[in-house]
């Protein structure tokens, strides 16, 4: 599908997020996931954000990397990036090693809101 340049900026950016081979996600500051792109639906073997969402993201990790994890959250919810490797299981098992570099999200006064 070909979005015209006049399209709204934000249908725009929902279709490149469509597009894009990378698990991309929003984690709430209460640590619910708010959004992730279909190449991350998939890789977490899911058909849909709402079958992820019935617990909190830190728990689909490893448990070894959680506290890494909600220590990086807390950071990003100060204003600052971090980079982080952790495990996470998908809805039918599978394993895999995810690579994050998360970044404060702000809104237009600059306070980090996701």
């Amino acid at each position: 599908m070909q979005i015209e340049r006049t399209a709204p900026p934000d249908l725009r950016l929902s279709e490149v997020l469509k597009a894009v081979p990378e698990c991309i996600k929003i984690v709430t500051r209460e640590g619910a996931l708010s959004y992730m792109t279909p190449a991350g639906l998939r890789l977490m073997q899911a058909e849909s954000l709402a079958e992820l969402q019935v617990k909190p993201w830190v728990e689909w990790m490893d448990a070894k990397d959680r506290p890494a994890f909600i220590m990086l959250h807390k950071q990003v919810f100060e204003g600052r990036a971090g980079r982080l490797v952790f495990d996470v299981f998908g809805l039918k098992g599978k394993r895999r090693t995810l690579e994050t570099y998360a970044v404060p999200l702000r809104d237009e006064a600059g306070r980090v809101v996701s």
